[in-house]
This record gives structure tokens, sequence and C-alpha cells, in this order.
């Protein structure tokens, strides 16, 4: 599944905590909010896990100007009792987007 979504930041962590290994980068962005009950309205901050650190350097240039519009795509994984969804690729579409 593809979602496009404004993508605001970055982060990559690869180190080793109490003898474990970790390599991953979170990206940020900002997604829509269900409107479907009337209760809310306008977008909110979601952060995803997308691989290996190695993945932030494919986007921070464009971050490091500001936030993007991207597509995600999305795949729905589950252990067979937590369902969670995870990021396998981002494709930027627009160059940063200016502040006004």
């Amino acid at each position: 599944m593809e979602q496009t979504v404004t993508l605001t930041g970055a982060k990559r962590f690869k180190d080793t905590v109490e003898g474990k290994p970790y390599d991953s980068t979170t990206i940020y962005c900002l997604l829509g909010m269900d409107t479907s009950t009337g209760n809310s309205a306008g977008q909110a901050g979601a952060e995803y896990k997308w691989g290996l650190s190695t993945n932030y350097e494919k986007i921070a240039p464009l971050l490091h100007k500001g936030p993007v519009r991207a597509v995600l795509v999305l795949e729905q994984v589950t252990s067979g009792k937590v369902l969670k969804t995870i990021v396998t690729d981002v494709r930027p579409i627009t160059e940063p987007v200016k502040a006004s």
C-alpha cells in the first residue's frame, strides 16, 4: 500500500546496547486525522521504522532544507499477536516545503 505524506524528519541509530546490536532509521511525518466520527480534524505526527541506518542518507539531504512531500510504501506484518505497519520504501515527490 502507498500513502502520500509530508515527511518532517528522520533519525538514524546504529550502536550496540547491552550486547545487542541495533541498526535502524526512524522517519517522522504528518498524517491526516480520522475524521469519520466528526471528533477530529487536521493532522498529527507519526513515526515509522524504515530499515537500516543507511536509509537515513537517502533523505537527510532533502530534510535539511525542510519538510518534503513523499510517497511511503507500507506493509502490514504480524507476529501472530501484534499487527504493525512498516515502511519498505520512501519516494520523495517534491522539493522541501517552504515555511510561510
